[in-house]
C-alpha cells in the first residue's frame, strides 16, 4: 500500500522534488537552534517541533508514500497559515524582502498542497 509501482515517472519527481525542498526547509529550522536566541528565551524546542515534522515528511515524500502524502497536505496547511500571516505582517510593516520571500513561499505551499491532492484524489481507492 506504501509503495505503489502505479506512479509515473512525473509524479515520481515531484515528490522528489518537493520532498528534498521541503527537507531542507525543515532541516534550517532544526539548524536555527544554534542561535543564542532560543537559549536566552529558553525555548529550544521551538525549532526542533517545527523543523522535525518537514524533515520526517519530506524524507518519506521523495519516496513516494502514501502516508507521507497525507502527511504533507496536513503541513502544507499549517505552512499556508503561517506564510499568509507573515504575508500581511510584512504588507503592515512595509517590510518588502519579507513580503517576497513569504509569497515564495505561499505559493510554493499551494503548489505542494494542490500535487498532495492530486495524488490523494487520484489514489483514493489504496486508502479504501
Amino acid at each position: 500500500m506504501n509503495d505503489s509501482p502505479q506512479w509515473s515517472v512525473v509524479s515520481r519527481w515531484h515528490c522528489r522534488v518537493l520532498g528534498v525542498i521541503w527537507v531542507s526547509m525543515g532541516l534550517f529550522c532544526v539548524w536555527d537552534v544554534h542561535r543564542a536566541y532560543w537559549r536566552e528565551q529558553a525555548q529550544v524546542w521551538v525549532p526542533l517541533i517545527a523543523g522535525l515534522p518537514y524533515v520526517i515528511a519530506g524524507v518519506n515524500f521523495a519516496r513516494c508514500r502514501l502516508w507521507a502524502c497525507v502527511l504533507m497536505g496536513v503541513l502544507m496547511v499549517i505552512a499556508g497559515f503561517i506564510f499568509a500571516y507573515c504575508i500581511l505582517m510584512a504588507g503592515f510593516l512595509g517590510n518588502r524582502v519579507l513580503l517576497h520571500w513569504m509569497l515564495i513561499g505561499l505559493g510554493l505551499a499551494a503548489y505542494t498542497g494542490c500535487f498532495v491532492l492530486f495524488v490523494v484524489v487520484s489514489r483514493r481507492e489504496e486508502f479504501l
